[in-house]
């Protein structure tokens, strides 16, 4: 029923109409004073009814009208010889304002914790909305392509908020982009290399904000791995990486075994991976037992037997 108004609205509105306008969600005594000077008498914020939503108009008829005045003080030969005609209302509508747009934007992008961007609005809505706040989310920001991120145009969806708890569908078509020192991949890098020194390089580029936490630095990134494969060029963020834990699953790794005063020293292979002070589970290749240890340093783990064990 929205989606139809808004289609409808700028051609209801943009006919000549004698309608009385409306700002708010209800019909005032204030309002019909505008044109009936009986409602002068009656206190201004005394409500007549309910206004018709963005684009629709409501008839409100001279016996309706003649109720609201008796029931507000107006004697009813007053009203009725004074309230002969029909009224029409609807709700007062006006057009998006590009500043008002960017500054809706660009609230949401502080929200965001987005500093510094360069916004350039294209196009807006162009049609007749109620008196309110513009709004845009995140939620409503359409991301661009992988390639040219910072000059691709992108859509960003918000509402206007109006009344008590109304609002409506409005848009911006917009380029957003911060200049910004960022790692790139110096060579193709396939997914699963361990970075190294000589496998980035920082550049200053031109980036749409929110194409991944940006990395100014090789030393942040050399010994981690890649999630997935990188092209010559392609942004390094911290999406793409995962630090490379002390035990991998199925390492060869070296266990000490302590029980009490006995001490041995075993070969087995890791089933899970961890780090230092994290427990892994590791195999006895010779005996197929499988066992708790934990992570003591580069491959080697360490497993105290206890004393309930033993028995």
């Amino acid at each position: 029923m929205r989606i139809l108004l808004i289609l409808i609205a700028p051609l209801l509105l943009g006919a000549e109409s004698d309608c009385l306008l409306i700002s708010g969600d209800r019909i005032l005594a204030s309002d019909l004073a505008k044109r009936l000077e009986l409602f002068q008498q009656v206190a201004a914020d005394a409500e007549i009814g309910f206004t018709p939503l963005p684009g629709g108009r409501r008839m409100i008829t001279s016996a309706e009208i003649q109720r609201a005045a008796v029931k507000n003080g107006v004697s009813a030969a007053v009203a009725s010889d004074s309230i002969r005609a029909d009224l029409c209302v609807q709700r007062q509508t006006r057009l998006l304002r590009v500043e008002e747009v960017e500054r809706a934007l660009r609230l949401e992008m502080q929200n965001q914790g987005i500093q510094n961007a360069s916004v350039e609005i294209l196009d807006f809505s162009r049609y007749p909305v109620p008196e309110g706040q513009p709004q845009f989310s995140k939620s409503g920001l359409t991301p661009p392509a992988q390639n040219n991120l910072a000059m691709q145009p992108v859509l960003w969806r918000g509402r206007i908020m109006y009344g008590v708890s109304h609002s409506l569908p409005i848009w911006a078509r917009v380029r957003i982009f911060v200049d910004a020192e960022v790692l790139l991949a110096a060579r193709d890098i396939a997914a699963g290399t361990i970075v190294a020194e000589g496998d980035t390089t920082v550049e200053k580029r031109r980036m749409f904000p929110s194409a991944g936490t940006p990395l100014a630095s090789s030393l942040i990134v050399t010994g981690k791995r890649t999630r997935r494969a990188l092209k010559k060029g392609d942004l390094v963020t911290i999406a793409v990486l995962e630090s490379v834990k002390d035990i991998e699953r199925g390492e060869k790794v070296n266990v000490a075994v302590s029980s009490g005063s006995a001490h041995l020293r075993l070969d087995a292979i890791a089933e899970t991976s961890g780090r230092i002070g994290e427990r892994v589970l590791v195999k006895n290749p010779t005996s197929g037992k499988r066992f708790q240890a934990t992570v003591e340093s580069k491959g080697h783990v360490t497993v105290v037997a206890l004393a309930e064990e033993q028995k």
